[in-house]
């Protein structure tokens, strides 16, 4: 989905949206563990289950054997994560200050896009029920592009405007890695209570930000270096 209107933004800035928008890490622990019984078709114990649990979705199903890399798994996982999606419910909040953030950037001449692993579908419907989808130029979800930290979502989201007016939020470290690979600077999204600042660091963010009004500064003094 794309909503450019081919006007001359001030910057362009690519949001994650688990962990990073919203905070969804029980339903994603949920959704996670029924994933892996629609997968195997039996139970998986508590302690398997928290043994091999991995932000990086990629690392979480290697750590179960589970190769995603193959197109007939990728899309198997896919379909298993919609109805497990679906199944635990989508009502899911805000962080703090996210909604004023957003509005800001609106007024301030930003363009704003989602990046996410989430399938379309479910994407789509949280952003429709918190009432935020249309704040968003563009939307590149899971089952559209290569996983992340492929940057062929940020290719397709944003690959024709100019990378230094370009920046990627995100709390994970594919989202890092992601927006390094593309050529953006990154800010690590630390308001997120399961983020890992070591890890962040380590995958090459530009700025640890421990609140998201907080991204409004860092946006608004890169560009006023640039020019």
């Amino acid at each position: 989905m794309d909503k450019t209107t081919g006007s001359l933004k001030k910057g362009y800035i690519v949001f994650d949206l688990d962990g990073t928008l919203v905070f969804s890490h029980k339903q994603i622990l949920l959704a996670s563990k029924i994933v892996l019984e629609k997968w195997f078709g039996h139970e998986v114990s508590e302690k398997d289950f928290q043994d091999g649990f991995h932000k990086n979705p990629v690392k979480f199903y290697k750590n179960f054997d589970i190769d995603v890399s193959l197109p007939k798994n990728r899309k198997k996982i896919e379909a298993c994560w919609e109805e497990a999606s679906l199944e635990v419910g989508l009502d899911v909040p805000l962080f703090p200050d996210i909604s004023d953030l957003l509005r800001k950037l609106k007024e301030e001449g930003f363009a704003i896009y989602i990046w996410t692993a989430r399938d379309k579908l479910c994407a789509h419907k949280i952003l429709k029920n918190l009432e935020i989808f249309d704040f968003f130029e563009g939307i590149s979800c899971g089952d559209e592009t290569a996983h992340k930290p492929s940057p062929e979502g940020l290719e397709a989201l944003v690959g024709c405007h100019p990378k230094e007016k370009t920046f990627v939020v995100g709390d994970s470290e594919t989202d890092i890695q992601g927006a390094k690979a593309f050529g953006s600077r990154a800010l690590a999204a630390l308001w997120c209570p399961n983020a890992e600042e070591t890890v962040l660091k380590s995958a090459g963010a530009d700025f640890l930000v421990a609140k998201p009004l907080e991204c409004l500064d860092i946006f608004r003094q890169s560009l006023a270096r640039e020019s």
